[in-house]
């Protein structure tokens, strides 16, 4: 403060040279009084630009919102579709769900170059009312150029019907499974700790640590081993090494908060979340992931107030549909739990629509490609290329560009079994520490007293591949 005051250099700041007023006004620095008029006038302009741009920008989420509303009001099937079946002729960035595939090299390169399209707020928004009506598979490129409305033919239910729905979530509440897939990393490290004297497992990890203490992947996959084994206390402790690798790492620490939450260590998920904002307060990423960390730790009210930043702000173009999603987590705190303070956030968004299924992927790596697959009982897989189901099924946008959120939302599952895939496209990361990391979490009767919710971390090779992470059972 008096180094800034007195405009010397010291440790906590640095010296700017300030040619114009607008320099003032872009360091937030009060300038001398010959200046301070223009000042002024600047600073109350720059202040209006951003209110309207706030405006602007919350019209264009209530407008995703109200494309959202449309599609759940809607009564799927809808009469004269067909569901599109899956079959064994595929496009060249496509494989069979399940089946792991691994290019080569080069094809790994040109197919890495894919990039995020340029697109308005406001044409995304059309694009996401053409979900409802769009229902034939298109490919990447097409899905980008396609940006006029389709002719809506959604059938509405009527207020009868919408209560019978809602109801619904109840009856099949003792029904539904989620079934979550093994993840078993196949490493030499795992393989002594499993032959080794299981009472002397923590001395095994030590012996472990010195020849594989700088490798990332080898905490979590001990951490994990521990936790397998019933010994919480001890996959804390391990997994916690990551912080000392790196402490300015985001990706490190996005995994140490995900590994945390997944053993239940909510206030230290809490803590390492909010030195990610810290760090990455560009990304919305980082505020959805403390807001639905404190979520966890019974924090609702501050769990709303982050989330709703990811809401409010307006975001690089490449992270698709996060607002949206965000707003559904506020949603679904703000119905399931009595109390909380709302004032702050826009009423045309605060809305009440649960679904049986909810699916949401998130990876810990900028500038990679994953995709979400959701297979139905009707053999029709739901993916970027065909957003919406015979069923009902929807997918959220394509996030090409790292992190995720990708959701898949049904309103109403018939009985069957849904299987859930994530398509490794691409990684354009030019610093990465160690293999990708999925987040994939399950949720069953969302929005209702009967959730329940299921998670799973898979870590990814280099290469390209499908994996089957799990499956609900209704």
């Amino acid at each position: 403060a008096v180094g800034r005051q007195y405009g010397i250099v010291t440790e906590g700041n640095s010296l700017i040279v300030l040619e114009t007023v607008a320099d003032y006004v872009r360091y937030q620095i009060t300038p001398p009084k010959e200046l301070q008029r223009e000042y002024e006038r600047l600073v109350n302009k720059e202040k209006q630009n951003k209110e309207k741009e706030k405006k602007e920008h919350l019209d264009y989420v209530v407008k995703l919102s109200e494309a959202q509303s449309k599609w759940w009001n809607t009564s799927f099937p809808i009469a004269g579709t067909q569901p599109v079946k899956n079959t064994a002729k595929r496009s060249s960035d496509e494989s069979a769900a399940g089946i792991n595939m691994r290019a080569s090299a080069s094809v790994s390169r040109s197919l890495a170059i894919r990039g995020v399209g340029s697109i308005s707020e406001s044409s995304e928004a059309e694009l996401a009312e053409m979900v409802i009506s769009g229902y034939s598979r298109s490919s990447r490129k097409e899905r980008r150029q396609n940006k006029k409305a389709a002719k809506e033919t959604a059938q509405v239910l009527n207020d009868e019907e919408e209560s019978e729905a809602e109801d619904r979530s109840g009856e099949l509440a003792n029904t539904s499974k989620i079934a979550l897939n093994d993840y078993n990393p196949d490493t030499p490290y795992l393989k002594v700790m499993e032959y080794a004297d299981p009472a002397k497992a923590v001395e095994t990890y030590y012996k472990l640590k010195k020849e594989y203490g700088q490798t990332p992947s080898f905490y979590v996959d001990v951490a994990d081993y521990f936790f397998k084994k019933g010994d919480t206390d001890q996959a804390i402790l391990v997994v916690s090494n990551l912080a000392e690798l790196s402490l300015e790492d985001a990706q490190l620490l996005r995994v140490l908060a995900y590994k945390l939450s997944a053993y239940k260590a909510y206030p230290e998920a809490v803590s390492i979340s909010r030195k990610v904002v810290a760090i990455r307060e560009e990304e919305p990423q980082s505020y959805r992931d403390l807001g639905l960390a404190l979520a966890q730790a019974g924090e609702y009210q501050q769990a709303i107030e982050t989330l709703y930043k990811v809401v409010e702000r307006p975001w690089d173009q490449r992270f698709r549909d996060v607002q949206l999603i965000a707003m559904n987590e506020i949603n679904n705190i703000i119905n399931t739990q009595k109390g909380l303070r709302t004032s702050f956030i826009d009423k045309r968004l605060l809305k009440k629509e649960p679904v049986d299924i909810r699916v949401v992927l998130t990876w810990d790596t900028d500038n990679s490609d994953m995709d979400l697959w959701v297979t139905d009982p009707e053999d029709e897989k739901c993916y970027y290329g065909h957003r919406q189901t015979y069923l009902g099924g929807i997918i959220s946008q394509d996030v090409t560009g790292g992190y995720g959120p990708e959701e898949f939302m049904l309103k109403k599952a018939p009985k069957g079994t849904y299987k859930i895939a994530v398509n490794y496209y691409g990684n354009r990361s030019q610093k990465q520490l160690f293999p990708v990391s999925l987040r994939i979490t399950f949720f069953t009767h969302y929005g209702t007293p009967q959730e329940k919710k299921q998670e799973t971390t898979v870590r990814l090779s280099n290469q390209r591949e499908v994996i089957e992470v799990g499956s609900f059972e209704f």
